[in-house]
């Protein structure tokens, strides 16, 4: 039998050793790491639970851009997580042929076992096949005759949106977050930043307590359920809208390898969830803008197309479709990327936040002053407005980009267009006039005080 002296003695001691073997840890992560020369916040150097804070939170975004203007172009965001700022490393890290993919991170969005889509595959060989079908349904024929569909679905949510009236015929203030799977979104983004709970099974767990607890998660999986069940049977002998091909494959139908049973539901489910999330964010953001700059809102009003799709490149620019950060992982060793040559081993994750990018001023004057004229020719010197051109990737470059970026300008055009010409709008009655540096983290800047409040949670949607 132990006595109470030894129980205490060997309580004292495993805590000490513990603690020997923690420390030990965090020096050599501090001290002997191959980054350790890197800057950036001090307990990111030392857990993931850093970034998983501000990816719960919805502020990792801002806590990026907070960095880069404090230590320069190069982060150590976490243990094994490297962040670049210079303009060169994009190419570098996310280009044809380069010898990054994505990240062990994505394994944790997958909504079924073996569930692959064109955004989370990390198989570059299935990506590629995945997205040749993919991309057959979405071709620019297929999206001009699909075209009433989207004004039918644009008419049930701006009638959802104009329910609710005032006195004078306007409709109530909406916060757009709620229209959206916000605690499924926080829930992604702690999973991306820290896989272990995806590994220890907990996302079981929590898919069967959510719709407990967030009826809204219920609504769309049922929503979805029935969603699925009437593309199959539409598409089940011929391709009858932009999934056709994807279900035409999952049911082994097409000749070339593409999605399996799994990888059509994946596909389905992604697609669905992180699309509409970001058409949600143009149009609350296209709303927000011209509201603040009724300059720019009274020229689109008679304005032909080359105003509207500086528009859109505008608000994307300011509002990414992807606020986060596309994390991608070296598959060889010393991959030596940026000015600065650091050496990238095997297994580390890189990446840049394009949120952070696109108001940088070296890249855009007045970065977060809303101004579609930046976009037009002869607005500013053509070596300025080149560098800004080059730069902007809103949907990311090299074979990994967004396979549905043409999709996303098209039903913006058509959701921007459909707005002006039905509805008149401005800022609500409690509505602030400023948000100071919320989205810029940069009060001085021209622009800062008309910021929009938003939450990017992780890197598929915001």
């Amino acid at each position: 039998m132990f006595s109470s002296y030894s129980v205490a003695h060997y309580i004292v001691f495993m805590g000490a050793f513990l603690f020997m073997i923690i420390s030990g840890v965090i020096i050599q992560i501090l001290v002997f790491h191959r980054f350790s020369k890197v800057p950036g916040p001090s307990l990111g150097k030392v857990t993931n639970l850093y970034s998983a804070w501000h990816s719960w939170r919805g502020t990792m975004y801002l806590d990026i851009q907070r960095y880069h203007q404090r230590y320069g172009d190069k982060i150590r965001y976490s243990p094994n997580q490297i962040l670049s700022f210079q303009p060169p490393d994009m190419t570098a890290i996310y280009a044809h042929g380069k010898l990054f993919r994505k990240s062990k991170g994505y394994v944790t969005m997958l909504p079924l076992l073996d569930g692959w889509s064109t955004m989370t595959s990390i198989d570059k060989t299935l990506h590629r096949n995945l997205r040749r079908v993919f991309r057959a349904g979405v071709t620019a024929e297929n999206l001009v005759r699909y075209e009433p569909a989207i004004l039918r679905n644009l008419m049930v949510y701006f009638s959802q949106l104009t329910r609710t009236k005032y006195d004078e015929g306007r409709s109530t203030a909406a916060d757009m977050r709620g229209w959206t799977l916000h605690t499924h979104e926080k829930k992604m983004g702690l999973w991306e930043q820290l896989p272990i709970l995806n590994d220890l099974g907990t996302s079981k767990f929590v898919g069967w307590v959510l719709p407990l607890l967030y009826p809204k998660a219920d609504q769309f999986a049922s929503w979805f359920q029935s969603f699925l069940g009437k593309a199959h049977a539409n598409n089940a002998t011929q391709s009858n809208g932009i999934f056709g091909p994807v279900i035409q494959s999952g049911h082994e139908n097409l000749e070339k390898p593409g999605n399996n049973w799994a990888n059509m539901i994946g596909e389905g489910a992604f697609s669905t969830f992180s699309s509409a999330d970001a058409y949600g964010m143009m149009i609350s953001g296209f709303l927000h803008y011209l509201s603040h700059y009724p300059r720019v809102y009274e020229r689109l009003s008679g304005e032909s197309l080359v105003y509207l799709h500086a528009v859109i490149d505008e608000v994307m620019r300011l509002l990414p479709p992807v606020c986060g950060v596309h994390w991608r992982e070296c598959e060889r060793n010393d991959i030596v990327i940026g000015e600065a040559q650091i050496n990238v081993p095997v297994g580390t994750d890189v990446g840049m936040s394009v949120f952070t990018l696109f108001r940088d001023s070296r890249i855009c004057c007045n970065p977060v002053c809303f101004w579609p004229e930046r976009w037009i020719e002869v607005t500013l010197p053509e070596k300025e407005q080149l560098l800004a051109r080059t730069m902007f990737a809103p949907f990311s470059i090299g074979p990994r980009n967004c396979a549905g970026a043409y999709v996303t300008i098209m039903i913006a055009s058509i959701a921007y267009v459909y707005i002006l010409v039905n509805y008149d709008f401005r800022l609500g009655r409690n509505e602030q006039e400023t948000a100071p540096h919320v989205g810029s983290n940069t009060p001085d800047e021209i622009g800062s005080d008309k910021e929009l409040v938003f939450e990017s949670h992780y890197s598929i949607a915001s």
